[in-house]
């Protein structure tokens, strides 16, 4: 029996077929925005390669330099931007790029400390320039002279 808020069957619907909704033009806006965010930031499968794998861990994040950080959390940003149902892993994947991103710039602020090995070695000897030898010449002559 029908509830009273729903409409009364019509056709074959009455007759007890099921009947398909017929497709919106929504659904195909929906299967191109797909496969662009998939072209733009695809979401691994960790079991299809050693490099998927590595991706889905995000273990690709500490070999890349800053620019690709940087890259990559824009297009993790455009997809999660853009995806009507985001995947949780691509929330853990930009809080990993961010994490990743940090070290970066900590890492270029401190200054890097010697070890104990490069402490004790001679500085290099740099030749001095052609010309450098007239110069100081003929500034010890100029402070000699008194001017």
């Amino acid at each position: 029996m029908l509830s009273s808020n729903e409409p009364p069957l019509t056709g074959l619907a009455r007759l007890g077929y099921i009947v398909p909704t017929p497709p919106s033009p929504r659904d195909g806006e929906r299967a191109t925005m797909a496969r662009v965010l998939d072209q733009v930031c695809p979401v691994p499968n960790p079991y299809d390669s050693a490099g998927a794998f590595e991706r889905y861990h995000h273990g690709d994040l500490s070999a890349m330099n800053l620019a690709d950080l940087r890259r990559e959390r824009r297009r993790v940003r455009c997809r999660l931007d853009l995806d009507e149902r985001p995947s949780a892993w691509l929330r853990e994947r930009l809080e990993a790029v961010r994490q990743t991103l940090a070290m970066h710039k900590a890492s270029r602020r401190a200054p890097p400390t010697p070890s104990r090995s490069e402490a004790d070695a001679p500085l290099p000897y740099h030749k001095p320039l052609p010309g450098l030898r007239r110069t100081v010449r003929g500034l010890r002559h100029t402070l000699r002279s008194g001017l």
